[in-house]
């Protein structure tokens, strides 16, 4: 698996950040802060994939063309690879 993958950072009505996986239904987080919630994103990130792969699930690959981040999406880096 890469050593990165995309996240929607969007501000909650209630304060803080909710943090979202696009591409795997179900993985969000949230934090006070932007990194607290990027922070967060990659624990629930890691967590989906090793649940995933210990029931023998497939998961999607979203491969990026130039230009196709949007406008509330980040790349978030892990520090190594899967």
């Amino acid at each position: 698996m890469p050593a990165s993958f995309v996240a929607r950072l969007e501000a909650s009505p209630e304060g803080g950040y909710v943090a979202t996986v696009p591409s795997l239904m179900g993985c969000i987080s949230e934090g006070e802060t932007k990194e607290q919630a990027i922070e967060n994103i990659k624990d629930a990130y890691l967590a989906y994939i090793l649940a995933a792969k210990s029931m023998g699930f497939s998961l999607p690959r979203r491969r990026l063309g130039r230009g196709e981040i949007g406008a509330k999406e980040i790349l978030v880096e892990l520090d190594g690879e899967l």
